[in-house]
């Protein structure tokens, strides 16, 4: 029998982008002798015939296969047939779906486990349906985002009943945001707030000698565009502020793209598209600011945004609206009640008028993913032994 536990940990994308692999990545350094298996997200076969056919015959190129990364984290990429998303409104998407990822979880079980205690990993609502479809041990509910809540502040109330379910279900509960933890350590104690954290630690080698001159003027944003942009602050401040170019790293989300043709109107707004997360900074190094304007919503109250440690990391000036998560930081950025605040705060960050980045190895000495990890592993092992003492 092999040593340690099988995690098998179901994600929300990519593995090579995924917004958390610093946390699963820490945790493996710490307990070496346990095998992590990441189920990335699946691949929806009607999705993507229509949507995006190349995705396709790629996974299929991947197809069965499991790859090991230079971590020793191993990756499976699953197929479905149609999406979470209707899982629980449409009760043959889920049958057909769930029964679908489960053979392949249980094959992949049964090839890895060898006797060895099982800890599985799921993230949102939905997959409260494969809980009695997959054998286990031990169950861990990554609860990363508010998934109750949509852009309109509109609760969905059967995402509400299976997240309260999952939450109910977890021998552990890791809650990214306050907001979330308060809602979820009322059901589970065994609940702990654990936020989002600095690449910096793991992605060391990446950083050595990469940087570029900053460019004057310049404010730049990296992630997603989205739907949960303040679409009218944005709008507003690429026009009162026509002297700063505004450069965007990332894709357009679909249900965004209205929006981006908007933003494409503007002279200084510069969209370079997706980059290799390794280049990343080096992109970053280069710009005078970096700016996260979301607008406050129940589901953006529970985002704590990696951008932010990627700025910080950077040596970059950041101007956000006031993310309840980002509060916690309100001494070393530049928060915005309103989109004139805003647009004072991108001219006062492009010169860092009150010196806040002379203070950002604070942040980072304390919020990289190992101390993160860290947390999670003592608070782990301590349940973890108490199940099978």
């Amino acid at each position: 029998m092999k040593k340690g536990r099988l995690h098998i940990m179901f994600i929300s994308g990519e593995w090579d982008n995924y917004h958390r692999k610093g946390f699963y990545t820490s945790l493996k350094k710490r307990c070496p002798d346990d095998e992590f298996i990441i189920f990335q997200y699946p691949v929806s076969v009607i999705l993507n015939l229509i949507f995006k056919p190349s995705k396709l015959l790629r996974f299929f190129r991947a197809f069965r296969k499991i790859n090991t990364d230079s971590a020793g984290i191993k990756t499976y990429y699953p197929w479905m047939f149609t999406h979470s998303t209707f899982w629980i409104k449409f009760l043959p998407a889920r049958i057909i779906d769930t029964f679908i990822l489960s053979r392949q979880a249980r094959r992949i079980l049964k090839k890895h486990a060898d006797g060895r205690k099982i800890v599985a990993w799921f993230y949102n609502p939905e997959y409260y349906f494969l809980l009695d479809k997959i054998k286990y041990d031990f169950f861990v509910y990554d609860f990363y985002d508010n998934y109750v809540y949509d852009m309109n502040n509109n609760a969905d109330k059967r995402k509400e009943h299976y997240n309260g379910l999952n939450i109910r279900s977890a021998d552990m509960v890791v809650a990214t945001a306050k907001i979330m933890y308060d809602n979820a350590v009322a059901v589970n104690t065994n609940t702990f707030y654990i936020t989002n954290a600095s690449n910096a630690g793991y992605m060391t080698e990446s950083r050595e000698g990469v940087k570029r001159e900053r460019e004057k003027n310049t404010i730049v944003y990296a992630g997603a565009i989205k739907n949960w942009f303040d679409e009218n602050l944005l709008l507003y401040t690429l026009k009162m502020l026509p002297q700063v170019k505004f450069v965007f790293l990332g894709y357009v989300e679909r249900g965004s793209e209205r929006f981006f043709k908007e933003l494409c109107r503007f002279g200084n707004f510069r969209f370079l598209g997706m980059k290799p997360p390794e280049e990343v900074y080096q992109y970053l190094t280069g710009y005078s600011a970096g700016i996260i304007p979301f607008k406050i919503t129940e589901l953006t109250k529970g985002v704590m945004p990696i951008k932010f440690f990627d700025y910080v990391e950077a040596g970059l000036p950041v101007v956000c609206t006031e993310l309840p998560e980002l509060m916690n930081y309100r001494e070393y950025i530049y928060s915005s009640a309103g989109r004139e605040e805003f647009v004072r705060n991108c001219l006062l960050a492009l010169d860092d008028a009150d010196r806040k980045t002379d203070r950002y190895p604070e942040i980072l000495k304390d919020n990289d993913w190992d101390s993160r990890a860290g947390v999670f592993y003592g608070n782990f092992e301590n349940l973890f032994n108490k199940k099978f003492s």
